[in-house]
């Protein structure tokens, strides 16, 4: 393996060290990966030197290695500025620690240093309240008042590393931001004199006429959303429309005042928040039997009509003469006797006879149809379309073997094909059992 083709990742570990509670370190883990396998490669005895840069200022006491029981091991080490070189013989396997010296800084600057410190890039912060920054602020300052701090900061200031000077009328207000920009991590923020201590050459803030339409666009975007509108009732949709189109004809409007501006925007928000959820319509499961209950049609209310009546006619086929079966032909008709079809797929319930070895959906051919047996020995298929379909029993031998020229592979159990011959038994008339032959087309 080739040193060179390995990478040194840095984790930060989260957990305390007791023998260094109270004192200033960082707590690294350093583990030496393999791209090309991905995986870590453990180093356990060689001579490696680890290069760590610190923040400014830091100023490196110790260097440990956290041994597996807890225990810290000292490991030589070398700063020069804020780079500090780390001596150890493994990798990959113990966690390291930087302990610092403890340096006490002082926060409260002059404002001659303030104004040095911004041109050396800091960030200038101006904690007093909206209408006294505007009547005169520091140059360049930005205005996060002392209340909105804490939440305002980390949109301004993300790196918590930055150099950041506060200032205030007398260095109270902007002191109490120091103290809570310091809990909150941030460790370059120094207190500057107040307005009132020292001639800062205050510049006002320009008022502008321009209007300000930059909420009122958020809000016309989002409810133009197909999101925002999505499962929520019709009259809710309405309402929000409706104020969406005021919306858009003031943020056109090149006259428009703030005071309309913010109006409508503030109407627009409420009507989007007060879009109200379509209530969930559950689907109803449809049962519809035969007379004597041994074949049933279960369905939702999208698919079956629960006036629909299910109607079974016995059938023979010539197809398969050579087999013991049941062949039904299976109609739903609706209210008016009309013969009809389900909306989508439905489960259908066959008590059996005996051990079925195959069902098929019978047209001119036989069409195989996917099925189980349920724990009450019934025989369970699906389907979308009604027509004559069969149970073949294997009681006889070779009964479950297929007419190799009479069965057709590959069909969808739902498909529908052209004319079919079948015979129709079971139904009386006169007295009589009359067996009849005819054409029939699948509908």
């Amino acid at each position: 393996m080739n040193f060179k083709d390995l990478m040194l990742k840095t984790i930060r570990p989260k957990y305390s060290v007791k023998e260094l509670e109270g004192k200033d370190f960082d707590l690294f883990r350093f583990k030496l990966i393999n791209p090309k396998r991905c995986e870590v490669s453990k180093m356990a005895d060689g001579d490696f030197t680890i290069h760590r840069t610190v923040k400014d200022g830091k100023i490196a006491k110790n260097a440990y290695q956290v041994n597996k029981d807890g225990s810290l091991t000292k490991l030589d080490f070398t700063q020069k500025g804020n780079v500090v070189d780390i001596k150890t013989k493994t990798l990959s396997i113990y966690d390291t620690i930087l302990e610092y010296e403890k340096v006490e800084v002082n926060r409260n600057i002059t404002g001659e240093k303030l104004l040095e410190m911004q041109k050396e890039g800091a960030v200038i912060v101006d904690v007093r309240v909206e209408n006294q920054y505007n009547e005169g602020h520091i140059k360049g300052a930005i205005n996060l008042p002392l209340q909105k701090i804490q939440n305002e900061i980390s949109k301004q200031v993300p790196q918590k590393d930055t150099k950041i000077v506060l200032y205030c009328n007398s260095g109270n207000q902007s002191g109490q931001a120091l103290k809570i920009l310091l809990s909150m991590g941030y460790t370059n923020v120094y207190n500057a004199q107040g307005v009132r201590e020292y001639d800062y050459k205050l510049v006002k803030t320009e008022k502008s006429n321009e209007v300000n339409k930059a909420e009122l666009k958020k809000a016309i975007e989002k409810a133009k959303l197909s999101e925002t509108i999505k499962n929520k009732t019709e009259e809710s949709i309405k309402v929000m429309k409706e104020s969406l189109i005021k919306a858009e004809e003031i943020f056109a409007d090149k006259n428009a005042t703030q005071e309309k501006v913010d109006e409508i925007t503030k109407t627009l928000i409420k009507a989007i928040s007060d879009l109200k959820e379509k209530e969930e319509i559950l689907e109803k499961e449809i049962e519809l039997k035969n007379e004597d209950g041994t074949i049933v049609v279960k369905g939702t209310d999208k698919v079956l009509n629960r006036d629909s009546k299910l109607t079974i006619i016995k059938a023979t086929s010539e197809l398969l003469k050579d087999k013991k079966y049941d062949a039904f032909d299976i109609k739903i008709l609706d209210k008016n006797g009309n013969e009809v079809q389900p909306n989508g797929e439905v489960t259908v319930i066959i008590k059996s006879k005996g051990n079925v070895k195959n069902v098929y959906h019978i047209t001119d051919v036989l069409n195989p149809v996917d099925f189980k047996e349920d724990k009450d020995g019934n025989i369970v298929f699906k389907t979308n379309h009604f027509s004559v379909y069969a149970l073949v029993y294997g009681d006889k031998v070779d009964d479950n073997t297929k007419p190799k020229d009479d069965v057709k592979t590959n069909i969808p159990k739902t498909s529908v094909s052209g004319g079919m011959y079948y015979a129709v038994s079971s139904i009386l008339t006169l007295g009589g059992a009359i067996v009849i032959s005819k054409k029939r087309k699948n509908r």
